[in-house]
């Protein structure tokens, strides 16, 4: 009864550490977009499901998909309509990753085994990058069905570069987690943030079709 006490224990500090976390975490996202002027647009799991909705059996689900914050995308935008992709405008993408040691893949069919993982939690990484996405012409498309859904997945760095999919300018830098908790590290993140956005905003006025 004692080990069983003792887990439940584990298990209460855990879910208390973590909402402190995001608690911390989520405010400097809040924050960074508020610096940036950019208005909160939508945010969705990188690797699971959403948590089912209310008529939905939850326990017939992965128990994964109840954990969403642990790796989601947060995604702001400029003061424009969902539709409005017009040059001057642009998305900033913030991804977080808490354990880059879960990716969601099925193993053996089943959900993956979250004391069975191939990555330890020492050798994980937990990651936060910065992404934006600007148009070098007016597009008739959605900013989140169209782009965003379409060009995630192309793979892009520091260097601004022209998607293969539309004519959409996107760079990005990543960083540790922990070093967003270091004193003044979120008036780096806007400042890093701000120049890749010029960055990329100095590509899209190189490439721009009238």
């Amino acid at each position: 009864m004692s080990n069983n006490n003792a887990l439940l224990e584990q298990v209460r500090t855990a879910h208390r550490l973590l909402a402190a976390f995001y608690q911390r975490l989520h405010g400097n996202i809040r924050d960074l977009g508020a610096a940036l002027d950019l208005n909160f647009y939508v945010w969705e799991p990188v690797y699971t499901a959403r948590p089912t909705n209310l008529s939905t059996n939850p326990l017939e689900r992965w128990q994964w998909d109840m954990l969403p914050a642990m790796a989601s995308y947060f995604i702001f935008k400029t003061d424009c309509g969902s539709k409005q992709v017009e040059v001057g405008h642009y998305m900033v993408e913030i991804k977080v990753d808490s354990d880059t040691g879960f990716d969601g893949k099925v193993q053996r069919g089943q959900q993956p085994d979250a004391l069975n993982l191939a990555t330890s939690v020492e050798q994980a990484e937990s990651k936060l990058s910065v992404r934006v996405y600007a148009p070098t012409q007016e597009l008739d498309l959605y900013w989140y069905h169209d782009i965003w859904r379409k060009c995630v997945g192309e793979s892009v760095n520091q260097e601004p570069i022209l998607s293969g999919k539309y004519p959409i300018v996107s760079a990005q830098f990543e960083m540790n987690i922990s070093e967003l908790m270091e004193e003044g590290a979120l008036e780096q993140l806007i400042e890093r943030t701000n120049a890749l956005i010029r960055r990329v905003q100095e590509k899209v006025e190189a490439t721009v079709v009238l």
